[in-house]
């Protein structure tokens, strides 16, 4: 396999690249004319499927030679297909999965559960090679499957696209990759309208149900949104709860008749509805970048999944100036990751107590999770919540401290002490607005109230932010109230 001169790259494109795709290109060819297993990290929605169209034209098969691109679902097959085929011609892109199987097209998309049958029908038709092997969504491949297609392929050359680069089990490592070439973070895509803002909006009143707290929430919910919930069961009840509180609501699951969960999210887009209750919508393979806001009310113990849901809402949109995440279980807290790759078995932060119940409940379990009781936060800790989020979504901050119970202790006196120590730390921060100065010495003057996860989120930003200064994204991200 060769590649096309560089001068040809994005010839007769539909539209110009993105800076970052420009720039990830020839970074990929080169490690890929190497012959290394290589990730590249993107946020959702910044067209990793116009880079992956963009790198198979760029390769120069030969005789016997074949692409083979791997998606973990089938309507990504369709997806990915259809984008390559514009890019491509139709008869260069075949389809593989259930009754569609194509396997003489140079370029072949394989849904993630038939690819071992395909390497086994290629075997068989005089051993063509796999010259390259594109793995969409990698941090799915750590199965069986995949491994299984990978030993009969033998591909090549491989490179894999995430937006989350993340195992979802703590034993996991994703082994059939060596390391992160090209990651375009949160940070650039929201500079270049990629993404919009988020402000994360969590609990702040006295103890109540879950679902009190997120029918109380969504009152101020505007546009088009979406819930999560544990069960088709719950889903529908939800709804209800939803309707009988004045928010006209749906429920959406694997069980409507055919064709009626489109109808549903055409409701949702032209404002028929405000909101659809879900199970599992936001997962790879959907793209609804008009959703306004989501309400994160069920536990999630899977990061990966977690992140996926998140994302969905970020992308941009005409007319859509940010998002809204209402987070009544404070699962900012719970999912303390890094966004640099873990790629080489390093394990996963620790399970908080909420995850690691949902992790071995069952799913009649599942409906009394969602009803748990949830504690609200202190004003103050409900800023510095989303401040160190998006402090470390902008790269001030490195990387998260692991959850767990352990965070919604009471805060220690040696906490109290390092702040009251350092707290002076703050008035060297460059750039630093008035409005987010006097929010944070309202947090110093609260801080015996903070808990112990809200005290090591303050001291993180004392010891890193004079340093680092203030993003130019930060403001953007974290919305001040009155």
């Amino acid at each position: 396999m060769k590649w096309r001169d560089v001068s040809e790259h994005w010839e007769g494109a539909e539209h110009p690249p993105r800076r970052w795709q420009a720039a990830c290109l020839p970074i990929a060819i080169a490690e890929l004319g190497a012959k290394r297993p290589v990730v590249v990290q993107a946020v959702m929605g910044s067209g990793k499927t116009f880079l992956i169209a963009e790198l198979v034209r760029s390769a120069v098969l030969e005789e016997g030679e074949h692409v083979i691109i791997t998606t973990p679902t089938q309507r990504l097959v369709e997806q990915l297909a259809a984008a390559l085929a514009a890019r491509l011609g139709l008869a260069n892109v075949g389809r593989y999965y259930g009754r569609a199987k194509n396997i003489h097209a140079p370029v072949i998309v394989v849904c993630s559960p038939s690819a071992p049958r395909l390497a086994m029908e290629l075997k068989g038709w005089g051993g063509r090679r796999c010259a390259l092997w594109i793995s969409d969504e990698v941090h799915r491949t750590e199965c069986n499957q995949i491994k299984a297609a990978h030993d009969m392929l033998h591909p090549e050359r491989s490179i894999g696209f995430t937006a989350t680069p993340w195992r979802g089990r703590r034993t996991e490592e994703l082994s059939l990759w060596e390391r992160l070439i090209y990651r375009y973070g949160p940070a650039e895509a929201i500079e270049e309208g990629v993404v919009v803002p988020w402000e994360i909006v969590p609990w702040t009143g006295e103890e109540v149900t879950t679902d009190e707290a997120c029918l109380e929430m969504l009152q101020t919910a505007e546009g088009p949104g979406v819930v999560s919930a544990s069960s088709i069961r719950d889903a529908e009840q939800f709804a209800r709860k939803m309707c009988d509180a004045g928010i006209p609501a749906a429920a959406i699951h694997s069980r409507l008749p055919d064709g009626r969960d489109v109808e549903l999210m055409m409701m949702l887009e032209r404002g028929v509805i405000r909101a659809l209750v879900h199970v599992s919508l936001l997962q790879e393979g959907i793209d609804l970048p008009w959703l306004r806001w989501l309400c994160l009310r069920r536990p999630v113990r899977s990061s990966v999944r977690f992140t996926q849901e998140v994302g969905r809402v970020l992308r941009a949109a005409p007319g859509k100036e940010r998002a809204v995440i209402f987070d009544p279980n404070d699962l900012f807290a719970e999912h303390r990751l890094t966004q640099d790759a873990v790629l080489q078995g390093m394990a996963e932060p620790t399970q908080s107590t909420a995850r690691a119940v949902l992790a071995k409940a069952s799913k009649r379990d599942a409906l009394a999770l969602a009803q748990r009781m949830v504690t609200g936060l202190e004003p103050a800790e409900a800023y510095l919540r989303t401040l160190v989020v998006a402090l470390h979504e902008c790269g001030a901050l490195p990387e998260r401290s692991a959850g767990g119970p352990w965070r919604r202790e009471p805060v220690t006196e040696r906490q109290i002490a390092a702040i009251e120590r350092h707290a002076w730390l703050l008035r060297m921060v460059r750039g630093l607005p008035p409005g987010h100065l006097r929010m944070l010495r309202k947090v110093y003057q609260h801080r015996k109230a903070l808990r112990k996860g809200s005290a090591s989120d303050f001291l993180s930003i004392i010891f890193n932010l004079p340093t680092a200064g203030w993003p130019n994204q930060a403001s953007r991200l974290v919305q001040l109230r009155a």
